[in-house]
């Protein structure tokens, strides 16, 4: 009934735009045989996107100079007026810091590290330390390996479970580049519909209760207020770790902290801010703009390739998006490489579970929208995913295959009408300004915090770095608990707790319960955790607010003149 009730008072809501609608990940329907769900998934997610591209525009005016107002990004549902031109941006899946970092004498330590997280196979000797800052050379300090999280490593926005025999044999690998994001919002409307996704997906037995977030302490399961239903659990017993087993374990959607579509579209749009100096060197332009993580073969790439693309050599600049639906999205492998036994075809034996294939981008080359891929041998066959070779090579690591395939972003680009200027790079603000991270309703945020999670390289983190951007739900004229992750505060013991607003004062009473509270977690987007604010708020939206605004947090200290920069997107009204 709660679930009816969400469906109907939201239906109709949208954020005001020019009629373009964000549409899901590969455009799948996960609920067609449910319109009325189906129609509320889809506002719900285009209502995300939005938010997440207006964020992404604004960029970072709080904590750094030179990374905010990308002006070359085009926000679709303002202005979506072409003509465009197909921009696809490709690279390997692999994780590319394992190679760019380390040498090893045995190649297949590359592989071991990348399928399990461990150079050995006893599993005691996992990552070694690299540098603490990459973009500083004269720097020798070092850091652990991250990203952390129990497959954080595989950090190229597509990662892996292997099930292997009771003789070490792999017989089925699950690939995933589904972004968290969308999981957060189906599970709004649909729990048991994500569940038997799981099952179809995974081939396993999975009940919604499986998915469910419960307290560290007491084990009980958390309530979500923005449903009245369970909240989600995304690093659940079928979605963590890159092992597997026929009945447990599994990869269903990305997991490592940097994995994320607002990042993806964050970096996107920060990439189309051009810097005075020109940088031949992809990694270079990283560190100057901050983005990602130097020798990822993902960000440095996505971000090159963009600001490439915005710079233009005509002079004029270009202007950029990410074609719709945006995603991330895996392309099919090079068939040519494998080798199958005699009778069978590598077609009996990789499939796409999520997404699809081949459609054309307008440009003279195919997209593949591929979400979930596996490649499985049955044990019909009596053979194993190592009876395949790759380049004469039996199989004996998920790499190997990673290696196979491309991932790829579909951007696309514009011709602008005048030269964007050059900024200086990306720097630490002298005066720091408040910064909004998230909003929590408490009872989700505490069991997160709490929750914590294990890694090879034994650097735990909480389950609130596997928190999403996706918005909390709140019903007109009641009143929640919240709390707001903060980046960056004024010191508390000197200017207090600052005074919080959504939209205005007037539609939203919002008051701060208890001073604010140091907190240690790798937001939604980061490879690394750092150190941040919680502040617990009493959140009180008057009944008769617009269910269609799109609502923003102001962090403001009256006594300093300090009105804050708005953070845009930050909750949902039902």
């Amino acid at each position: 009934m709660e679930q009816e009730t969400l469906v109907s008072q939201q239906e109709t809501t949208s954020v005001k735009d020019n009629g373009f609608r964000f549409k899901t990940p590969a455009d799948v329907q996960d609920l067609q045989d449910q319109p009325a769900k189906q129609a509320l998934l889809n506002n719900l997610w285009h209502r995300n996107l939005t938010g997440f591209t207006h964020q992404a525009i604004l960029g970072n005016p709080y904590t750094q100079v030179y990374s905010d107002h990308s002006i070359d990004y085009i926000d679709p549902t303002q202005d979506d007026a072409g003509p465009w031109s197909p921009a696809p941006i490709e690279w390997s899946p692999f994780p590319g810091r394992i190679r760019g970092y380390f040498q090893f004498n045995d190649p297949d330590t590359y592989y071991r590290l990348a399928d399990t997280g461990y150079q050995d196979a006893n599993e005691t000797i996992s990552f070694p330390p690299v540098p603490a800052d990459p973009c500083n050379k004269a720097d020798t300090d070092t850091k652990p390996f991250g990203p952390y999280g129990p497959r954080g490593w595989q950090d190229e926005y597509c990662e892996w479970a292997v099930i292997r025999n009771a003789n070490n044999k792999i017989t089925r690998i699950d690939f995933t580049c589904e972004n968290p994001e969308y999981f957060y919002s189906l599970w709004q409307i649909d729990p048991d519909r994500v569940a038997e996704i799981y099952s179809n997906t995974l081939d396993k037995t999975v009940r919604k209760e499986d998915l469910y977030l419960t307290d560290p302490n007491t084990k009980q399961v958390i309530i979500d207020p923005s449903t009245g239903l369970p909240a989600y659990n995304p690093l659940n017993a079928f979605n963590s770790g890159p092992k597997a087993t026929t009945t447990s374990g599994g990869a269903m959607h990305l997991t490592s902290t940097p994995n994320t579509l607002q990042t993806e579209i964050g970096l996107a749009s920060l990439a189309t801010i051009l810097r005075e100096k020109n940088y031949g060197n992809f990694n270079d332009l990283c560190c100057c703009s901050q983005y990602g993580q130097v020798n990822r073969n993902s960000d440095p790439n996505i971000g090159g390739k963009i600001n490439t693309i915005v710079k233009n050599n005509d002079g004029i600049s270009n202007q950029v998006t990410l074609k719709n639906p945006p995603g991330l999205y895996i392309q099919m492998p090079d068939l040519s490489l494998f080798e199958v036994p005699s009778g069978y075809k590598i077609q009996d034996f990789l499939h796409v579970r999520r997404g699809h294939q081949a459609q054309s981008n307008g440009g003279g080359t195919v997209d593949d929208y591929i979400l979930h891929l596996t490649l499985e041998v049955p044990a019909s066959t009596n053979l194993t995913v190592y009876d395949i070779k790759i380049n004469g090579k039996n199989i004996d690591w998920a790499g190997q295959v990673a290696e196979t395939f491309t991932m790829r972003i579909m951007g696309e680009y514009r011709a602008g009408t005048k030269k964007s200027p050059k900024s200086p790079c990306a720097d630490d603000a002298t005066n720091m300004l408040p910064q909004p991270l998230q909003l929590f309703h408490e009872d989700v945020f505490k069991a997160m915090i709490n929750t914590t999670i294990k890694n090879p390289v034994g650097q735990d983190i909480p389950l609130l770095s596997n928190s999403s951007y996706v918005p909390p739900v709140l019903t007109r004229g009641q009143s929640y608990p919240m709390v707001l992750t903060m980046g960056y505060l004024l010191d508390p013991d000197q200017y207090g707790s600052p005074v919080i607003r959504i939209k205005n004062a007037f539609t939203f009473r919002v008051s701060v319960t208890k001073p604010p509270e140091k907190i240690y977690y790798a937001t939604p987007g980061n490879s690394y955790p750092s150190e941040a604010w919680a502040l617990y708020l009493n959140v009180h939206p008057n009944p008769d607010i617009d269910l269609n605004e799109e609502y923003k947090i102001l962090v403001t200290y009256p006594a300093l003149n300090y009105d804050g920069v708005e953070w845009p997107y930050i909750l949902n009204l039902k």
